[in-house]
């Protein structure tokens, strides 16, 4: 666990320190949040940081999460991924680092105003028990003017340890935005989520509404406030369940 933990940490620190050697342009991404590609431009890296704080009644500030991630464009079509979901959590969380998840995502369909990308990855989501899940879906993309809609579906299969938890699952993120200028953007976020095993014992819809304000063409500023089971099974959810986000995402153009 420690040993994973310091791991993770060196590498993220010596991607950073690299990087901020290097000059950054990203001047062929669009400045607009709606009108952006699915995937990054080839030799283009972005950094995000993502840092959420619960609010939920009861136990507000306990579970604060931090999940850096990195993205790389191998090509115009297809990018590599290092991703955390909720993996570095602090103040009452049990394990302080849970794993992480490296990702490809080819954008196999996009003309102007539609696209269609297809994604696979593995997932450690534990050490102690080693949990790995297989992850596979596809994302879209439709944009008009000012307007547009994000998402992806995607199902889960664990791949060890399957007695233990229910990582076998179906989700469903859905997220509408609009551009009040070309660097303000506003947003909701919503969808559908499940484990396979009891279905109906589990599914939830989240609904948050957020941010983004684009500084320049490299850097990113936002948040959202949201609700993860606004709408759940029974017991399982409701208002009282709700969290806070803010991240900072970062460009960086090696074509240059």
């Amino acid at each position: 666990m420690k040993i994973a933990f310091r791991t993770a940490t060196a590498t993220a620190a010596a991607l950073l320190l690299s990087t901020y050697t290097l000059a950054a342009a990203a001047e062929d991404l669009p400045e607009e949040y709606t009108k952006r590609p699915q995937v990054v431009h080839e030799k283009m890296l972005q950094l995000r940081g993502d840092i959420g704080l619960p609010l939920h009644n009861g136990t507000a500030g306990q579970g604060i999460t931090v999940a850096p991630s990195a993205e790389y464009g191998i090509t115009n079509e297809f990018q590599l991924a290092l991703r955390h979901e909720n993996s570095l959590c602090f103040n009452k969380c049990g394990d302080a680092y849970k794993g992480f998840g490296v990702e490809g995502k080819y954008l196999f369909y996009h003309p102007e105003n539609f696209s269609l990308s297809a994604f696979a990855a593995p997932y450690i989501n534990n050490f102690d028990p080693f949990l790995l899940q297989g992850r596979v879906g596809m994302g879209f993309w439709v944009g008009m003017d000012k307007f547009a809609i994000n998402g992806n579906v995607g199902v889960g299969i664990g791949l060890t340890n399957r007695d233990l938890t229910k990582q076998d699952r179906i989700a469903l993120n859905v997220q509408p935005s609009y551009n009040f200028t070309p660097q303000f953007a506003g947003f909701v976020d919503t969808g559908f989520n499940s484990s396979f095993d009891k279905f109906g014992d589990n599914w939830a819809i989240p609904l948050g509404v957020g941010a983004l304000y684009t500084m320049d063409k490299k850097l990113d500023l936002g948040g959202s406030f949201i609700f993860p089971r606004l709408i759940a099974a029974p017991n399982t959810g409701g208002a009282d369940l709700r969290q806070l986000n803010v991240f900072v995402r970062y460009r960086f153009d090696f074509t240059q």
